[in-house]
């Protein structure tokens, strides 16, 4: 089943608001959701939006989020709030709040999600709410991350966790360590990510989470090679890949293999690379996972680049950013434009290794990422 590019880019935060799916594939989720909007269209005809109690339209309004109709999601979330309002009901808005603000997230409108995830953090600490107020650090925290403002992320991500132990949301406050460990990741604390990292394994592993185990050991290999400990990384997204291939979970291993081929990089095993990197692409061809399909691409065109295969380091670049911008992962397409930049540079092709590095600039200045915007700028001389 082809999942709606528009939504593979948030159904990740989706999930994650309803820990209960967490362990099952998108596909699944995305089928379970599709029977029973069309069970609830058969038993309620042709009842309007304004006759729904207010937890109802919510309810129906996540259904429409999840499967991507985001026009008729939107409509059914704004007839509860204003039904809520209208009622006095104010317990019921933090999560609409929420949701709201996965669906502008969703959109690609950051700055709307963030004020709807603060308006609805404000709202939970008034009426007292904590779990609406933990799951509004824990959107923001990823907000922050993906905007460089890593302290906040972190402020975010702690504050998240805190209330989820105190809670007993065990589960939640394993999927936050994750988190946290990412934007230690992100700011070079690689000790840090792998501690954090760490702690949520070994909730994965008490409570027989396989596919959080195997996610767990993919995420540590990920650090090991961000610290030159190719050796280890390759033991670690090993283990990955024989959890997810015992479970059958193709859409990991896809990118567990994707993993392997950058350790056996780092390790100059540019061939074993490329097999590995060749099993994520049949993989994910196979069961028409796109997202990663495009990684891969982008990934063989730097393998193509250590072996001095010019064609096939253009061939592959360029699949990799049609895919990506027909996924809508805009943060790839800006790596992938820098890095055939650098590609061009280094055959002397500054003109078109300027305007491939103006385009990664443009991308990351509308993503707000600081950081790779000042690396693409120091390259292209803008300043």
């Amino acid at each position: 089943m082809l999942i709606p590019p528009e939504i593979e880019s948030f159904i990740a935060q989706v999930r994650k608001q309803y820990p209960q799916l967490a362990s099952l594939p998108d596909e699944v989720i995305v089928e379970m959701i599709l029977r029973a909007m069309e069970g609830q269209g058969h038993s309620r005809g042709k009842d309007s939006m304004e006759s729904m109690p207010a937890e109802e339209s919510v309810a129906r309004g996540e259904q429409m989020l999840l499967v991507g109709q985001f026009e008729q999601a939107e409509r059914f979330l704004l007839t509860a709030l204003d039904k809520s309002e209208r009622e006095h009901n104010v317990s019921i808005q933090p999560k609409i709040l929420l949701r709201l603000g996965t669906l502008c997230r969703a959109r690609g409108d950051s700055v709307q999600a963030e004020r709807l995830y603060q308006r609805s953090l404000a709202l939970g600490e008034r009426i007292g709410d904590q779990r609406s107020v933990a799951v509004s650090c824990s959107e923001l925290g990823g907000l922050d991350r993906m905007q460089g403002s890593y302290p906040q992320a972190i402020e975010h991500f702690k504050k998240a966790i805190e209330l989820y132990t105190s809670m007993g949301a065990e589960r939640d406050v394993a999927v936050d360590r994750v988190n946290l460990a990412n934007v230690y990741a992100h700011q070079g604390d690689y000790n840090g990510a792998i501690r954090a990292y760490e702690e949520g394994l070994e909730y994965f592993v008490k409570t027989h989470d396989e596919p959080g185990v195997a996610q767990s050991y993919g995420n540590i290999g990920n650090i090991y090679s961000h610290q030159g400990r190719h050796d280890r990384a390759v033991e670690m997204h090993q283990r990955a890949a024989s959890i997810n291939q015992r479970i059958g979970n193709e859409h990991d291993l896809a990118m567990d293999y994707a993993n392997l081929a950058t350790a056996h990089s780092g390790l100059g095993d540019h061939e074993l690379a490329i097999q590995m990197l060749q099993k994520a692409s049949e993989i994910s061809q196979r069961i028409g996972d796109r997202r990663t399909l495009a990684r891969v691409f982008g990934a063989l065109a730097v393998e193509y680049r250590a072996r001095g295969d010019s064609g096939r380091v253009l061939e592959y670049f360029h699949k990799s950013i049609a895919m990506k911008e027909e996924v809508g992962d805009q943060e790839g397409v800006a790596i992938d434009y820098f890095n055939l930049g650098v590609f061009h540079a280094e055959r002397g092709d500054i003109t078109q290794a300027r305007a491939n590095l103006q385009k990664a600039h443009a991308i990351f200045e509308m993503m707000g990422h600081p950081h790779a915007q000042e690396a693409a700028r120091r390259l292209i001389r803008l300043r």
